[in-house]
């Protein structure tokens, strides 16, 4: 019983993690399409330079943090599956 109560929350926390998974790659696709328009934006030569290396700079640092998290939670949905995995075989024995 306890083995089934520990798989249904290892469940929940894998779905939890899939979804916070699917927000940070959505947050990536968000900011490469802001990222596209600031770049029209500069073709078109409405953004003062230093506001442009601002913008850049700070672009940079966000797709930084995306990037990291969302490797985070690629491990940590890995670590989750094989949690997963390991908890069906003791319940299987």
């Amino acid at each position: 019983m306890l083995l089934l109560l520990l798989l249904l929350l290892l469940l929940l926390v894998h779905g939890l993690l899939l979804l916070m998974l699917l927000r940070c790659i959505v947050l990536i696709m968000s900011e490469a399409l802001m990222c596209r328009r600031l770049v029209d934006h500069c073709h078109l030569g409405t953004i003062h330079f230093r506001l442009r290396q601002r913008l850049n700079h700070k672009l940079s640092l966000l797709r930084l943090l995306l990037w990291s998290r969302l490797v985070l939670l690629v491990c940590l949905q890995l670590l989750q599956l094989l949690m997963l995995r390991t908890m069906l075989l003791l319940l299987l024995l």
